[in-house]
């Protein structure tokens, strides 16, 4: 069977050898992702991944009509009927238990996971059970680094599947945006510009599912933008309002990372300075990517920027993190912070978000999706980002 992917999975069996190991399992869906290009729905799926390149995708069978292609060169469908464990303890049984495994690697740290579905399979230490149960002569290894670094930098396929989703969302904006209107609640405007993110997807027939959520925070509600989450509110925009709108979406499993703030009317003397610091401090954080540029670099160019336009008191948070496998993940390399040592390399795909919040009064973000290549920064999100585009 030829893979979808041979890039990721001449890299895989590559870090595979290095590491020492003889095959790595993996439960959690952005790691079943990154082994066998396929994100499960419900969770329970589970990817395994040899030393001599072959790659085993068990899923439930329900789920089998929503693979498409993928890396695997076997597909193991199992029934879903009783408990986690029992249902996929007759597949792992039949792989595990007939080769002579010495070392497998295995996902042991904390790890922040996207909802694939409303309820999804968590396996926890069990599984780790059932395999020492089923191959007791293997010794189990932690292959989280190893993890990490593959999910780093992506392959030119798993690129376009990035591309994808930038292309929804990018429709999903320019429709969303037409209903940043005075009177209009938070809810409203932010559900005009998350339906698109599913519908739009049927103009793309290589997406199988595709998806987002999306906040608006408008007014002084927007100047608490900076917390670990935003929530959309029933409050009504007012003329002279800004609305900050976050997105976060993916096209099969790659993730988005946008953000955009709009106002209607006309803007203040404060906002359109605000306006000029952000949309300064982005192109100085574009100016400042390549490869082998120190993340922290980023993020002092972009704080530079700010400070100098007076706002230095209201930079709440870094300047990025990365995106693509993750939408939000802050263990993930590299990360766009105060002194950050990672080093960008291309293949990376990182969020540029340059913020200003005042609280109390408004906040003020240009979110947006770049691609680290050898010849620089590429603007994956090259849409309403000018004062233009903005004010409403």
């Amino acid at each position: 069977m030829a893979k979808r992917d041979p890039e990721r999975a001449t890299r895989l069996t590559r870090a595979i050898v290095a590491n020492e190991l003889d095959a790595i399992v993996c439960v959690h869906p952005k790691s079943v992702l990154l082994l066998t290009g396929y994100w499960p729905i419900i969770g329970n799926s589970v990817a395994i991944a040899e030393r001599d390149g072959t790659v085993t995708l068990l899923v439930p069978q329900d789920e089998v009509a929503y693979i498409g292609k993928s890396n695997a060169d076997e597909i193991v469908p199992f029934e879903a009927k009783k408990s986690p464990l029992e249902n996929i303890r007759p597949a792992l049984e039949k792989k595990l238990g007939s080769f002579p495994f010495r070392t497998i690697g295995i996902e042991r740290e904390p790890i922040s996971e996207e909802a694939t579905y409303i309820a999804t399979t968590q396996y926890g230490c069990g599984l780790e059970d059932l395999i020492q149960e089923i191959a007791p002569r293997s010794s189990l290894a932690e292959a989280d680094e190893l993890l990490r670094a593959e999910r780093a930098i992506l392959t030119m396929v798993e690129l376009e599947r990035v591309r994808a989703a930038v292309a929804i969302a990018r429709e999903a904006f320019e429709i969303g945006s037409r209903h940043v209107q005075p009177g209009t609640t938070e809810y409203e405007i932010a559900m005009h510009f998350e339906m698109p993110l599913t519908t739009l997807a049927a103009k793309y027939p290589d997406i199988t599912r595709a998806r987002g959520m999306v906040s608006c925070m408008s007014g002084e509600r927007s100047g608490t933008a900076y917390g670990a989450f935003a929530m959309s509110s029933r409050r009504r925009l007012k003329s002279g309002e800004v609305a900050l709108i976050h997105c976060n979406s993916h096209a099969d499993g790659f993730w988005t990372d946008i953000t955009r703030t709009y106002i209607v009317g006309t803007p203040s003397e404060l906002y359109q300075r605000m306006y000029e610091a952000t949309f300064a401090a982005s192109e100085a954080g574009l100016g400042m990517i390549r490869p082998g540029i120190k993340a922290g670099s980023v993020d002092a160019a972009v704080r530079n920027v700010l400070s100098r336009y007076g706002f230095e008191k209201e930079i709440k948070h870094d300047a990025g993190h990365r995106v693509g496998f993750t939408a939000i993940d802050h263990n993930a390399s590299p990360q766009l912070k105060k002194g950050s040592s990672d080093v960008l390399e291309a293949g990376m795909v990182i969020n540029l978000e340059p913020g200003i919040y005042f609280e109390g009064i408004a906040g003020m973000r240009l979110c947006d999706m770049v691609l680290v290549t050898s010849a620089g920064a590429e603007l994956l999100t090259p849409f309403e980002r000018s004062e233009e585009a903005l004010v409403r």
